[in-house]
């Protein structure tokens, strides 16, 4: 961790800084950044990300923060962090904070209830952020008032050499670029990854008083469930906020060797089937798609008779080489069958309740915008 001192300067954002500063100064008394650092266990990963959010060069006077948030932990993850952190002339203030119920989900919600700035950056304790982080989203998040999220690019570090099959995978890790260019996703690619997500607090706080309730559930302790990230950019979709992408937002994403192994992404893709399957809900919904308007029963048998089809046709595919590790079409071959079981395990009227939630929320935020308006 560099020697503590003045804080480094990011010559290209002081003078939007300034510029924001005056305007914003009213409407926005705590207008800054707040990152928060969402850990469970995370003691021995802390030093590399607390590292590179010490280096970060920002203009003299804007406003961050890192809020650690103790996510249950069994071990030193408060004690490492406050230790880690320098005591005199830190670039920002760390504050820790403990929460009780396990899950990466109560962990953001805990962390915009601790933020004290408009944007809210989340990153993960294996997520290393380059020096303008915090000055980019800054940046971004003042020149573009209609975004609700940004997200930016991803690459990997790994603590071992990758397996050769990991190049088909890395998608599913959140790791490359999450759109062609810079500019605005919401109608092409529709959602974000967790990692480094940034959210404006105010969109947050609607969601906050409309008082809806996460469908999917993010990870939680050693479970690999996911997804309630794709779930709160969904959200801001029908609050009427943008999503952006930026390639100039850019973190190392660590790869330890547990997550290379072949069993590690066979455990995830049957995780995911729940995940897959609410996912699909919502993109129909919001984009308009009929189908989300057929009946209970006729909905389901076209989407179990669709997860069918295409898990036999991987299965095919995956002849002769079977379970072994590397064959990507036997891996997506499992996720497939087990939406297949999910569904069925969920009924035709399960499977509609999920769309009846989704429509709920739908309606609940126009009629907010509404009142806004």
């Amino acid at each position: 961790m560099r020697t503590p001192g003045q804080q480094r300067r990011n010559p290209e954002s002081i003078k939007l800084f300034q510029m924001q500063k005056t305007s914003n100064a009213t409407s926005f008394p705590n207008h800054g950044v707040s990152i928060v650092l969402c850990c469970y266990n995370s003691a021995q990963r802390l030093k590399p990300t607390l590292e590179h959010l010490c280096r970060q060069e920002v203009p003299d006077g804007l406003k961050w923060e890192v809020v650690v948030v103790d996510n249950a932990s069994t071990d030193s993850t408060a004690e490492t962090a406050r230790s880690l952190w320098p005591k005199q002339d830190a670039p920002a203030a760390l504050r820790v904070v403990r929460e009780d119920q396990p899950g990466l989900s109560h962990a953001r919600r805990r962390g915009f209830t601790e933020a004290q700035y408009e944007f809210v950056s989340f990153i993960d304790d294996d997520n290393w952020v380059s020096t303008d982080w915090v000055a980019v989203i800054f940046e971004l998040m003042s020149q573009h008032p209609h975004v609700g999220a940004c997200g930016g690019k991803s690459s990997p570090t790994f603590e071992i050499s990758p397996p050769h099959w990991f190049a088909e995978r890395h998608r599913s890790m959140a790791i490359g670029e999450q759109g062609s260019a810079e500019g605005d996703i919401t109608t092409t690619r529709g959602k974000l990854w967790g990692a480094g997500l940034t959210i404006r607090k105010e969109a947050w706080q609607q969601i906050e008083q409309a008082g809806w309730k996460l469908l999917l559930e993010d990870r939680k302790g050693k479970l690999l469930t996911s997804g309630g990230d794709n779930e709160l950019c969904y959200w801001l979709q029908f609050l009427g906020w943008k999503l952006y992408y930026s390639p100039r937002l850019n973190l190392q994403h660590f790869m330890p060797r547990e997550r290379l192994t072949w069993r590690y992404h066979t455990k995830m893709e049957r995780a995911k089937a729940v995940t897959y399957i609410i996912d699909k809900a919502y993109s129909q919904i919001l984009s308009g798609d009929h189908r989300s308007r057929q009946g209970a029963v006729q909905k389901w048998l076209g989407a179990l008779a669709f997860a069918l089809r295409k898990s036999l046709r991987y299965l095919f595919k995956s002849a002769g080489a079977g379970w072994r590790a590397g064959n990507i079409a036997w891996l997506i071959f499992l996720g497939l069958i087990s939406q297949v079981f999910a569904m069925l395990k969920m009924g035709p009227y399960g499977h509609e309740r999920i769309y009846s939630h989704i429509r709920a929320i739908q309606s609940q935020a126009k009629a907010l915008v509404t009142t806004k308006q």
